[in-house]
């Protein structure tokens, strides 16, 4: 139903680079792919993708280096009538190896709606307050990721997002948006009882 599959961002580079963890070991690496083809459904579910429309959501957040808490909450925003939140770790997620970062997660508010979700095309943006050279984290949630959260753990390092020359921080104000751009959701099942 997809021409292609993957991610944009699944590795950092740094990460890839570094030799214990076997990913790249004498200049050379292995990539490799499996593909799966079904024959038979019995059952297939049926999906609807819409693109959203609206707005980005838009969090500023000020006395940012004053904040104690360990995560941090946005209000809710709604986006095809399902209601989402930002969650940001101001000194990275203490749950991943992520100290010395910003981790942040768009997450669904109220986890009962994720059933009825294939996957949502998502964007979380912070953004530079002179410029326009803002740092976009864009890609696919599905699955857990709409209950656990979709988003890094190391969207960007606390000594990036400090340097003045971002203007990421201005006056400890912090500017987060974040968008839902397209949704697909399951419909009622189809039973095709044939090969395909």
């Amino acid at each position: 139903m997809k021409t292609e599959f993957g991610s944009p961002r699944l590795l950092s580079l740094e990460d890839f680079k570094e030799p214990c963890n076997g990913y790249l070991v004498g200049d050379t690496c292995f990539f490799g792919v499996q593909v799966l083809v079904q024959y038979y459904v019995e059952n297939l579910e049926c999906l609807s993708t819409s693109k959203v429309e609206g707005k980005a959501f838009c969090w500023k957040i000020q006395n940012f280096s004053k904040q104690n808490e360990e995560m941090i909450e946005s209000e809710s925003f709604i986006s095809e009538g399902l209601e989402w939140v930002v969650y940001l770790y101001p000194r990275g997620n203490p749950k991943t190896d992520s100290r010395g970062h910003l981790s942040m997660y768009l997450k669904l508010k109220d986890g009962t709606a994720e059933s009825e979700l294939a996957c949502a095309r998502c964007s979380l943006v912070i953004k530079d307050q002179y410029y326009d050279n803002h740092l976009s984290f864009t890609g696919i949630a599905s699955g857990s990721s709409f209950k656990y959260g979709w988003g890094s753990s190391k969207i960007i390092s606390l000594s990036e997002l400090r340097n003045y020359s971002n203007y990421f921080l201005i006056d400890d104000t912090l500017v987060i948006e974040a968008k839902v751009e397209a949704i697909s959701k399951f419909q009622k099942s189809v039973d095709y009882g044939a090969s395909i």
